[in-house]
């Protein structure tokens, strides 16, 4: 049940960070015209580096769990 969980919330994850990035640069594409390239990009790099590290901590998070529960079999 947790595995499951785990899986999916890798692919929620994975799917919100390729929406980040590829929004970022249409962004980035958009407003490069008007100067404004530069702030966009770096805070998609923000954003997205946030992002990364939130699912990371919770990858390593459920990894834990599941570790414990081998354990206890």
């Amino acid at each position: 049940n947790d595995i499951k969980k785990y899986k999916s919330d890798r692919k929620i994850s994975l799917w919100v960070m390729l929406v980040c990035i590829i929004g970022g640069l249409l962004l980035y594409f958009v407003f490069s015209f008007r100067g404004w390239g530069y702030l966009w990009l770096f805070a998609t790099v923000v954003w997205t580096s946030i992002i990364l590290v939130k699912c990371s901590y919770r990858i390593t998070r459920i990894k834990g769990k599941i570790k414990n529960l081998n354990a206890e079999k």
